[in-house]
């Protein structure tokens, strides 16, 4: 007999289809404002190194 396995958990805060960045992004300029969002901010909230956050703007252009 096989084990289920675990239930995988998302961010309940994430748009679907995996956009983190711009969930994560728009969760900081409802908070702070755009003028007072720094990247660091939006990396945190996304849970991603900023560096990786640069990049993948990079890759979407």
């Amino acid at each position: 007999m096989t084990r289920p396995r675990p239930a995988r958990r998302r961010d309940p805060n994430a748009l679907h289809g995996g956009c983190f960045i711009v969930s994560a992004a728009l969760r900081v300029f409802g908070r702070y404002g755009y003028r007072r969002s720094p990247m660091e901010l939006m990396a945190q909230a996304a849970r991603m190194p900023r560096p990786a956050v640069y990049q993948s703007i990079d890759a979407a252009r």
